[in-house]
């Protein structure tokens, strides 16, 4: 069997390591030049860290993350509003982890090794046929495969050539990711900050530094945010904001430190057609308030190598029907999830706000938040 993969992401190489330990020959076509020793911290959840734990990683990762053990929530004037407990989840299946994205990538590299990567390289042309895939690649190299997979992320050019139905869906949110040094905050503990639509998250990732994620309204329609007037539009979405949060500010004098991204979410009710199957954000991208998407796209990987392992190349089809069916009811409950915190956490409206945070401080359920978690890990892939 042979696999072409687009996308040398944590859900594209780690596909790739499952599928060459089952003995299957594998390419993977990446569109940067090289290894990108970039990216921010991550959550991963203890369903990611299960599928890491097939390639004996999880004694590294702890290593080089942070168990969360709670998340407090606090007004834009760091009044308190609650307290989520993540130890029941902690004690039942295993630490939530907030990790640098490099170090995950890192390690497993390192320990699966030996992987075809042809970097600064794309997909020009691919046609399906019945028993094969016709791949053109940017470098002139033409092959025929058994099985193609996109990995490519949320702007997936694989997407939109072979699943035109599929629909990039825009929240209408900024969001904006930075590094930020010295904060004194307790210790396993991050901290979400709500204001009137604005809002940021703050965790550790590694050792020293923390990861704030910062997020704001912004025009239905998307509109391509300048460099230089990030810094500015950063600061006009945290107007009001006390406490941490002119620490933090005062520590984003870059805009080349910042990414800037929409929040936008992938809808698509197939992934997979013939010969061709997409996995991660390029199947299901969703909202990153839930922290789930790295753990969802090493599940994907997981299952669909599962599948592929378990036919001949003449049933590859059926695989990927397979793995469909396994993977709709997992996406539907993580979209659940991640859909309801976005509407939970960024309404617009000072009066909702107000009727939010007074709800959830003096008639939110204990724990109702961590059950919902808890049952995704009782969920079976």
């Amino acid at each position: 069997m042979k696999v072409l993969i687009e996308g040398a992401g944590i859900a594209g190489v780690t596909l790739a390591g499952f599928l060459q330990k089952g003995g299957v020959e594998v390419t993977l076509v990446e569109k940067a030049p090289e290894y990108r020793n970039d990216g921010y911290g991550v959550f991963l959840w203890p369903l990611g860290k299960r599928v890491l734990g097939h390639f004996g990683l999880l004694d590294t990762l702890a290593e080089k993350g942070v168990p969360i053990l709670y998340n407090r929530l606090i007004n834009q004037h760091e009044k308190f509003i609650y307290k989520f407990d993540f130890r029941e989840i902690a004690q039942k299946y295993g630490d939530i982890l907030t990790i640098r994205r490099q170090d995950v990538y890192d390690c497993f590299l390192e320990t699966v090794g030996g992987l075809d990567i042809k970097f600064n390289t794309t997909i020009e042309k691919i046609h399906e046929h019945d028993q094969v895939v016709s791949i053109t690649l940017s470098d002139g190299h033409e092959e025929d495969f058994d099985l193609v997979v996109g990995a490519s992320g949320i702007r997936s050019p694989m997407r939109d050539k072979i699943f035109p139905s599929a629909k990039v869906k825009y929240y209408g949110k900024s969001m904006w990711l930075a590094w930020i040094k010295g904060l004194d905050l307790p210790k396993n503990h991050s901290l979400s900050m709500l204001g009137n639509g604005s809002g940021l998250l703050l965790f550790p990732a590694g050792k020293e530094n923390h990861v704030v994620y910062m997020m704001t309204p912004a025009p239905k329609k998307y509109v391509h945010e300048r460099d230089e007037d990030r810094i500015a539009n950063i600061h006009k979405a945290f107007i009001g904001f006390t406490g941490l949060v002119p620490q933090i500010l005062s520590q984003l004098d870059n805009p080349a430190d910042i990414m800037h991204s929409s929040m936008s979410k992938v809808l698509s009710d197939t992934w997979y057609h013939k010969r061709v199957v997409l996995i991660g954000d390029a199947e299901h991208a969703m909202s990153p308030i839930s922290g789930i998407g790295m753990s969802l796209a090493l599940e994907d990987a997981q299952v669909l190598s599962e599948e592929l392992l378990a036919v001949n190349r003449d049933d590859i089809p059926l695989a990927l029907e397979r793995f469909s069916k396994r993977r709709k009811p997992r996406l539907q409950q993580a979209r659940k999830l991640s859909d309801g915190l976005m509407f939970f956490l960024t309404p617009k409206s000072k009066v909702v706000c107000s009727v939010r945070n007074f709800g959830v401080r003096y008639f939110l359920p204990h724990n109702f938040f961590i059950q919902q978690v808890m049952r995704m890990h009782e969920f079976v892939i």
